[in-house]
């Protein structure tokens, strides 16, 4: 069939079935087509640059000025989030950074669906001491470029393996002994169904709200040391070998908290002039299933070089080893949400906000190391696993439609 012909009889059919449809959708009572109404209407205009003139604003009811439809929010957080009850400074905190979207529908009928997602990325607070390996200095790590082999030096006359390099840029020659003051991240999500109540006398509006609730919080715990003493090799003649042996030693507890569970709150509203007044509250509880992960990691590096003396010398040879323990167990945890924030209309859809948050677990959340005990339960262990967190800053950001 030609192409002029075969693209006529495309467009033809195209134009039938549109046209049935038409045709049908007259014939029958709205619905019956399954089109979608109410939360299922996205029929916004993106006019959320247009111009909000006082004079309107001022006209409108709190009733009135309360949008309706689909609406989305984006805010940037900076948190303090306490230490573990394990480190002897516990009664502090460190802030990180973090980002929540919300993101629902209030119908025409008073009636909607919110959905929030948050997340945490830190504190990331260590004690670090950065310490020089055992060789330290290299006399045979040239300043200027060489013409040795390429299997000696590089392109640019840089020694190789870059392990012998004295360049401590490249921290190739020193190592980081850590001690985690307070490293966790969080995530979480919630969906809630809400309601919008009649206005007060003096305009304020009253949302409740009841619906699920998910968070994960995943905590952090480093101990590192280091040391160097006289070893032993033994080598294929069977005599032994007088080495310097330098062991870098990492121990890593990583202990996942995976909570579900219901909360119920409200949210009151209450708008002046250009100004919107926010005031959020939610009690949840929550079953929290604790994953621990307990890492030993031992790196040992073998000089052949005396204690006393030349400080220049080769590595013998490497060798690492890794060991990984797991245990879990479960605790219950409550705790609540509140939010308090103020926004400032830009436009007629967009607000610039800012707030103060505070979220508070309770108890029930596994921080700091896990060690000991002989079975893959978290009994039997110097683990904390009923431990409190609370996180407290300012939130900033805007709004669409809210």
């Amino acid at each position: 069939m030609p192409v002029r012909k075969l693209a006529a009889f495309l467009v033809a059919v195209i134009a039938t079935v549109a046209g049935g449809h038409q045709v049908g959708a007259q014939e029958q009572p709205p619905g019956t087509w399954g089109e979608p109404d109410g939360i299922l209407e996205f029929d916004t205009d993106f006019r959320w640059f247009e111009t909000a003139y006082n004079a309107d604003i001022e006209e409108l009811s709190p009733k009135h000025r309360a949008n309706h439809g689909w609406y989305g929010t984006f805010d940037r957080a900076y948190m303090m989030v306490n230490r573990p009850e394990t480190e002897s400074s516990y009664t502090q905190g460190d802030f990180g950074w973090g980002n929540r979207l919300d993101f629902g529908y209030m119908g025409d009928d008073d009636r909607g669906w919110a959905m929030t997602y948050w997340s945490l990325t830190g504190p990331n607070a260590y004690d670090i001491n950065t310490v020089y390996r055992a060789n330290v200095i290299n006399t045979e790590d040239p300043q200027v470029p060489s013409a040795e082999p390429p299997e000696v030096f590089d392109q640019y006359g840089q020694l190789l393996p870059r392990r012998d390099r004295d360049d401590h840029e490249f921290l190739e020659r020193v190592y980081e002994v850590k001690d985690s003051l307070n490293v966790i991240e969080m995530k979480g999500f919630e969906l809630n169904r809400t309601w919008r109540l009649e206005s007060y006398r003096k305009g304020g509006l009253l949302e409740p709200m009841i619906g699920l609730k998910y968070v994960k919080i995943r905590d952090h715990t480093e101990n590192d040391s280091y040391s160097v003493q006289p070893g032993t090799a033994q080598q294929a003649d069977g005599s032994l070998a007088e080495l310097i042996q330098e062991n870098f030693n990492e121990q890593i507890d990583l202990n996942d908290n995976e909570m579900y569970g219901g909360q119920f709150g409200f949210r009151y509203i209450k708008f002046q002039n250009r100004f919107t007044h926010s005031f959020d509250l939610r009690a949840f509880a929550m079953q929290n299933f604790q994953n621990s992960s307990y890492i030993n990691r031992s790196t040992d590096t073998y000089y052949n070089i005396d204690l006393q003396g030349e400080i220049d010398g080769e590595i013998a040879f490497d060798d690492s080893n890794r060991t990984t323990i797991y245990k879990h167990g479960s605790e219950f945890v409550f705790g609540f949400d509140l939010r308090a924030e103020t926004s400032l209309q830009l436009t007629r859809d967009i607000n610039l906000r800012g707030g103060v948050q505070l979220i508070d677990f309770a108890q029930g959340i596994l921080r700091g190391p896990v060690r000991g005990g002989n079975t893959t339960k978290l009994e039997g262990t110097n683990a904390i696993t009923d431990q409190n967190v609370w996180l407290v800053g300012y939130t900033f950001g805007i709004t669409i439609n809210r």
